[in-house]
């Protein structure tokens, strides 16, 4: 597969950008939507897995998403 350098900068771009919204949307709450453990949730935390690929662990680096990913990691779901 041939990677376009100008495509990957501005999808990486764009994912920093939804990372940051998301951090600011867990600033005061437990899960991503429905104020409960959902689709979302393990959606976004499988998001997190695929950062890898950038190089960036935004959950590292954004302190909601941080915690909100290290509570996911506690439930035991992601083996």
């Amino acid at each position: 597969v041939t990677r376009i350098p100008e495509a990957a900068a501005k999808g990486e771009k764009t994912a920093k950008i939804v990372a940051k919204r998301i951090n600011d949307a867990l600033s005061n709450e437990e899960f991503l939507a429905a104020g409960r453990f959902s689709n979302a949730d393990i959606m976004l935390y499988i998001a997190c897995g695929f950062f890898r690929v950038m190089k960036w662990t935004p959950q590292d680096e954004l302190e909601h998403l941080g915690r909100w990913y290290a509570a996911m990691t506690d439930r035991g779901f992601a083996g």
